[in-house]
């Protein structure tokens, strides 16, 4: 996933805001790539009971319903190419991680391209369908993070 304004990748703060101009997600790129954790689509970070109902999907209950539920409110990304990339979903107890794998790149000469730093994954929570992104890290490591950083569920 990337962030562009205009042509170029974009570096700086992204703000969604909803109808009545509260923020509900704060997203700072590095060269296009969203940096993470950010909660998404819950107006004011509050949780599920103090939310407004439009706005919480349904809960996933399959790795397909949590990639529709990203889908959604995420751009499809795309490698250099411009082809769609393919989309991974792991699931674990919580939550569903989903995430893009970029083929490997060479350059003109036909030399290996190391990957652009950062990135990030989705995490889909189980109980509410709550989506936050977390940095690229290996899915164990990211998945922990994720718990981690979770509010305590009433």
């Amino acid at each position: 996933m990337r962030v562009h304004h205009g042509d170029e990748l974009f570096t700086g703060e992204v703000l969604h805001r909803d109808s009545e101009v509260r923020v509900i997600a704060l997203i700072s790129p590095i060269e296009g790539v969203p940096s993470g954790p950010h909660p998404r689509g819950i107006p004011t970070g509050q949780r599920r009971e103090k939310a407004i109902p439009q706005d919480i999907p349904t809960p996933p209950t399959t790795p397909e319903d949590a990639l529709a539920i990203v889908r959604s409110r995420y751009a499809e990304p795309t490698p250099a190419d411009g082809s769609p990339a393919p989309m991974h979903v792991e699931e674990f107890d919580i939550g569903y991680l989903v995430y893009t794998e970029y083929p490997d790149t060479t350059d003109a000469s036909g030399e290996p391209q190391p990957a652009p730093p950062g990135g990030s994954k989705i995490v889909v929570a189980k109980d509410t369908g709550e989506t936050v992104t977390v940095p690229n890290f290996p899915t164990e490591t990211a998945i922990a993070l994720y718990r981690q950083q979770r509010p305590p569920q009433a």
